[in-house]
């Protein structure tokens, strides 16, 4: 599962609106994503999920929360559209 350290790291991006570098796995090889992050909810399955928009994106993606292996705050700020 995700470290506490990265569900830190991602919760502090959400409050300051910073973009956060997510290392996320599906099976494969870690994705190194970066993450407009907006809120954490339960999925449909009870799985705990990151809300977010990915930077080279518009659309709303989640990323649950036990395929994240680390979480980087970028430092770079966005402006929130919600």
């Amino acid at each position: 599962g995700p470290s506490h350290e990265a569900a830190y790291t991602l919760e502090r991006c959400i409050a300051v609106h910073h973009v956060a570098e997510v290392d996320y796995t599906c099976g494969r090889a870690p994705e190194h994503d970066h993450h407009q992050p907006a809120y954490f909810r339960f999925n449909s399955t009870d799985h705990v999920v990151l809300w977010g928009i990915p930077t080279n994106a518009d659309n709303w993606e989640e990323l649950r929360m036990d395929r994240i292996l680390a979480a980087r705050d970028t430092g770079e700020e966005f402006t929130h559209t919600w």
